[in-house]
């Protein structure tokens, strides 16, 4: 009978110990990673397309007279290397996940800064005239106002710039997108990514 008692109490020992064994066997449940607006908000804000120009600014001014003669015309152009930057405003940017289809609004691109180069100003960039009067300190004032103008409006002309922006920024968020889905152990193939443009104009 004690013989029968013990092996009972062992029986009911090993049952307990593989009980406790499986609950710690258990996996733990996996949260798979999902893409993050406030990822493709970053994104956007980093994706910004530098453009630069070669232009030339013909200046001329005429001069008044102070005495008995004339003076001479100042009459001269200047080449000159500007920046333009272009890029999306990340605040406008937005995503929705349904199922396996992903839908991303993005705003259209837009010029975010244009910047004249002053060091590429310098005596070799003035071409004077031969029957130019000297130019001034003044002139030069002028000068760089009129070639930033200048800049800011072929920069804005530029309609290439603004595609290759929007296109910029669009192919970085898609490369994000499919290297999260890939990471959570999906083939990134099998979602949809649908593309949203807001009409702004």
């Amino acid at each position: 009978m004690k013989i029968k008692k013990y092996a009972a109490l062992l029986l009911a020992g090993l049952m307990l110990v593989c009980c406790v064994s499986c609950g710690k066997n258990e996996v733990a449940e996996v949260v798979l990673p999902e893409p993050e607006e406030g990822r493709l908000k970053s994104i956007c804000q980093l994706s910004v397309l530098e453009g630069y120009f070669h232009n030339v600014v013909k200046y001329q001014k005429e001069n008044k007279k102070t005495g008995f003669l004339k003076p001479k015309d100042t009459h001269l152009w200047v080449e000159y290397t500007g920046v333009a930057k272009y890029g999306l405003d990340a605040s406008k940017v937005k995503m929705e996940i349904s199922g396996k289809e992903i839908t991303i609004t993005l705003p259209k691109a837009k010029l975010l800064y244009t910047k004249v180069d002053s060091t590429s100003l310098d005596e070799n960039s003035y071409i004077v005239a031969k029957d130019s009067a000297k130019v001034t300190a003044e002139d030069s004032k002028v000068i760089l106002v009129k070639a930033q103008e200048k800049l800011d409006k072929e920069a804005a002309d530029y309609k290439e710039l603004f595609t290759k922006a929007q296109q910029h920024a669009q192919e970085l968020m898609e490369d994000y997108v499919k290297n999260i889905v890939t990471a959570s152990g999906v083939d990134a193939n099998e979602y949809t990514i649908n593309w949203f443009y807001l009409d702004e104009e």
